[in-house]
């Protein structure tokens, strides 16, 4: 490792340890309370609760990641910097890479070593693997070799998962100017990710089982699909069902991340002259449909400042709340159609609307302030009359 790669490295480190000790601390709390789960109710799903926590964080995670490693330079202005030192944009793209790669990978492990221990000292068991035939709580109890076994099968896939999402937004967030745009798509793309966890089981009613066996190297989460059922105690728990194939998907998911991480690389170095560049002209032919177009035909004019400002971000708001909404319609809409499914979509919509808002209100947070501190807005919004606090 040349002397200026680790420089870089110990940079992202200087710029992300508060990032990665909060990511940390969160993942410890959560599978602590999974561990307190299994104790209170003695269910003996202990893995399946830590994978899914696992996902879910490292979902939420890295999204708000991948919106500073892609953007992160860009918003803070220091791009032009990075491209002025002795060394190569591609490698602060590989460094800013891999320091999201450590935020997201090390609480995971870190969790799953947490819960090693647990299952090592006999405070949680884990029921035997799936089967057809016996629910989780006739099966007997695995050994605790093969607990430990299972649990870093699951934490690899997680970890191959995140690591592919993380760097597919990445090299999607090269395309964009701002944090906001970036965490919208990643939105998309965790949701669509998630609705795609059970393609497995599809493909396998159509009888592709070559299909099936190797999708889990472009939509890893399939390799492990979890079943929720509840008890008459009122306690819950989740069966988890591994692939039969797992050791193959999870290298070619590797290489395809290898691939992505590359691509990021090669088009993140082609953004030190992003803020030089002029804004593409609208073609004239083209019809002006969408919402922004449409609420500019209502033109108002209001007595004060405040008001303006209201309806300048209502504008700015409405498209990005119907696509939320769309988005947890089509999800709803997906089970509709499985053979044999009786469920409905009010009774889908619920359950889809909470997530999307869940992971659309953490991106909307996190990009609602980068998007004023691009340099030209931030300099326009200086020079009117207007108090920043307003």
């Amino acid at each position: 490792m040349s002397p200026e790669f680790r420089s870089l490295l110990m940079k992202e480190w200087a710029e992300r340890r508060s990032l990665f000790r909060m990511g940390l601390v969160l993942a410890l709390v959560f599978l602590g309370y999974c561990i307190a789960y299994e104790i209170e109710y003695r269910t003996r799903s202990p893995i399946a609760s830590v994978y899914q926590t696992s996902v879910m964080f490292s979902s939420m995670a890295a999204v708000l990641l991948a919106m500073s490693t892609a953007t992160g330079e860009y918003t803070r202005r220091t791009l032009k910097f990075s491209a002025s030192l002795p060394v190569s944009l591609r490698s602060v793209a590989w460094a800013r890479l891999i320091g999201a790669w450590g935020c997201l990978a090390t609480p995971i492990v870190m969790g799953a070593v947490f819960v090693t221990l647990s299952l090592a000292c006999g405070v949680v068991e884990q029921a035997g693997l799936r089967s057809d035939t016996v629910r989780l709580p006739d099966r007997p109890s695995l050994t605790i070799i093969e607990a430990i076994g299972f649990l870093w099968t699951t934490t690899a896939i997680a970890v191959v998962a995140t690591l592919q999402l993380s760097t597919l937004l990445s090299l999607i967030g090269t395309r964009c100017r701002n944090e906001g745009t970036v965490g919208f798509l990643g939105a998309i793309v965790v949701l669509f990710t998630l609705a795609f966890t059970a393609i497995r089981r599809s493909l396998d009613s159509m009888e592709w089982y070559l299909l099936s066996d190797w999708i889990g190297s472009v939509v890893p989460q399939s390799m492990a699909i979890s079943w929720g059922y509840g008890d008459l105690d009122g306690s819950s728990y989740t069966d988890l069902e591994l692939a039969p194939l797992i050791v193959g998907p999870l290298l070619a998911c590797l290489l395809i991340t290898l691939g992505l991480a590359a691509g990021f690389a090669r088009c993140y170095g082609c953004r030190v002259d992003a803020s030089a560049q002029t804004a593409k002209t609208r073609q004239r032919w083209l019809p002006r449909v969408t919402i922004p177009a449409l609420l500019t035909r209502f033109r108002f004019r209001w007595s004060g400042r405040l008001a303006a400002l209201m309806w300048l971000n209502a504008r700015q708001s409405v498209p990005f709340c119907l696509a939320g909404l769309t988005i947890a319609v089509l999800i709803a809409l997906m089970p509709l159609f499985e053979e044999g499914n009786r469920m409905t979509l009010a009774g889908e919509l619920p359950s889809t609307t909470w997530f999307v808002g869940t992971l659309r209100a953490a991106n909307v947070a996190v990009g609602v302030f980068s998007t004023e501190l691009k340099p030209d807005l931030e300099h326009f919004w200086r020079s009117r009359p207007i108090s920043p606090v307003t």
